[in-house]
């Protein structure tokens, strides 16, 4: 058990990997991907998530374009945290911070890791409803 786990540890969610198994006596080899917590393959912010209070959601081109968008990150669960407080709700995608387009998850952590001080944030509800948000980080 503790050789899979290894092996597990050294993949990140949207990873693909050929896999091995016996069942009923037969061999098979199937391809699996691996998802975070949330059951996507988006990768977890720790850092935005604590801060922020928040998971969050790519979006595909799809969605963006059906949106009218050309970039942005869904937030898709709040928690007691920085957004929260500041009144945003689920489902709020996040266009910009400090003026910075945001397309990835680790866009908004970066960002989020370097600033000292506050964030505006800036983005759309699913309604169609914009909305803008300041707020400082430091406790």
């Amino acid at each position: 058990m503790a050789q899979l786990q290894e092996q597990v540890n050294r993949f990140r969610p949207g990873d693909k990997a050929q896999v091995s198994f016996s069942r009923d006596g037969k061999n098979a080899v199937t391809t699996i991907t691996f998802k975070n917590i949330d059951n996507s393959t988006a990768l977890r912010s720790q850092k935005a998530m604590q801060v922020l209070g928040a998971s969050f959601e790519e979006l595909s081109n799809q969605k963006l374009k059906q949106m009218g968008l050309k970039n942005g990150v869904q937030i898709t669960d709040l928690r007691s945290g920085k957004l929260m407080s500041a009144g945003i709700r689920k489902g709020f995608i996040i266009t910009e911070i400090n003026n910075k387009a945001i397309s990835t998850i680790e866009e908004i952590n970066k960002i989020i890791s370097s600033v000292k001080g506050g964030v505006y944030i800036g983005g759309i509800y699913p309604n169609g409803q914009a909305a803008y948000y300041a707020f400082g980080l430091d406790d």
